[in-house]
């Protein structure tokens, strides 16, 4: 039997070997599928680089330069570079841990702190302006209570997904989000007037307590990109270039309190 050196590095196994015991470790541990699927993406941006079928110890600080000079060379921002990065460290990490390669030092970029990106007033009056019920589709009258609902509550998008009705709870105006970052159940208070936009909305969505609160069109949970795609063509219907919903989350306070007559 071959003798693993302890400073050295495993010659027996791929990157792709190693990545599937990595994610097998993920759910062993119970991690959260929205985890697993980041660690995934990290990995497939990789593979983009490296072969995916090369072995681990080939894999060093030279590589890992090399990978940051190839999403550079992509149209992503720093902070997404970044994003990615971090998931590779902590596969790499598992790696290095493992023996299937020699250690390095791994750093993230350094970046330069931007104020978060939001929508300005008049994007907020042309997305927040309630559709007519009687001539929209339910797709566009569901990515209206969903912006509302973003905007009103703070919440990730990865949080909102997971909120079935039976979680929402209008005479207490409260929602239970029972996967929030860490995995850790927060009770958020819900203004009067996201609970008249939620009460009006159950009476087209129905109030099916096992049911998804903004599902696909399925009537299924909703991917994220799904989501996402729902809102960027939401979002561009209303002659609104910029699409992501978490513009929502950083919106200035008193545009909240403007908009939702917050005391």
């Amino acid at each position: 039997m071959k003798k693993i050196s302890m400073q050295g590095a495993n010659q027996e196994i791929t990157f792709e070997e190693a990545f599937n015991q990595f994610i097998r470790v993920c759910k062993t541990k119970n991690l959260a599928e929205d985890t697993i699927k980041y660690y995934e993406r990290c990995r497939n941006s990789f593979v983009e680089y490296f072969d995916q079928n090369e072995l681990c110890s080939e894999i060093d600080h030279d590589t890992y330069l090399g990978f940051i000079e190839h999403l550079q060379g992509k149209d992503i921002k720093d902070v997404s570079i970044n994003t990615n990065l971090r998931g590779i460290r902590t596969i790499f990490n598992f790696c290095i841990d493992k023996k299937y390669m020699k250690h390095f030092k791994i750093q993230l970029m350094k970046i330069d702190k931007t104020v978060k990106e939001v929508y300005t007033d008049d994007e907020l009056n042309k997305l927040l302006r309630k559709p007519d019920l009687k001539k929209c589709s339910f797709a566009e009258y569901r990515s209206w209570v969903m912006s509302n609902f973003v905007l009103g509550t703070g919440q990730r998008i990865s949080s909102m997904l997971n909120i079935k009705i039976g979680d929402v709870f209008l005479e207490q105006r409260e929602v239970i989000i029972r996967k929030a970052k860490g995995r850790k159940q927060l009770i958020i208070p819900l203004s009067t007037a996201l609970c008249k936009i939620l009460e009006e909305y159950f009476q087209y969505r129905g109030d099916d307590k096992d049911g998804y609160l903004f599902p696909n069109q399925f009537g299924k949970k909703f991917s994220r990109s799904g989501a996402e795609d729902a809102i960027a063509d939401y979002n561009n219907a209303r002659g609104v270039s910029a699409t992501s919903i978490h513009r929502y989350r950083y919106q200035n306070l008193n545009k909240i309190q403007t908009f939702y007559q917050i005391p």
